[in-house]
């Protein structure tokens, strides 16, 4: 709690996020489904905030794939695998676009 009094940016963006401040941001967790399109590609492919406007803060590896803990700050090279969970940041519209992206098509 001492770091967020000693750095007033990040209290603000605290404030947005939990209190509203007339901007509706979110963080959520999404699990990549088996059969995403976007399994099996980087980031920097993927070109999540460009094509949505959505923040990946961090990558959660799947357990089936030897993975443990938490990825903050994921680079452009961060590969997605089926089941990892994503720790994504914005506004409902832009998280909904996400989903869309991940989603399996038949």
């Amino acid at each position: 709690m001492a770091s967020v009094l000693l750095r007033p940016g990040v209290m603000s963006l605290l404030d947005v996020v939990t209190r509203g401040g007339g901007v509706t941001l979110a963080i959520e967790e999404l699990a990549v489904p088996r059969g995403s399109p976007v399994a099996e590609r980087t980031l920097g492919e993927l070109e999540i905030g460009g094509r949505t406007g959505a923040l990946v803060v961090a990558v959660r590896p799947s357990t089936t794939h030897g993975g443990s803990g938490l990825l903050f700050n994921p680079s452009s090279a961060t590969a997605l695998r089926e089941e990892d969970t994503l720790i994504v940041m914005g506004e409902q519209d832009q998280i909904r676009a996400l989903r869309g992206l991940m989603e399996v098509v038949a």
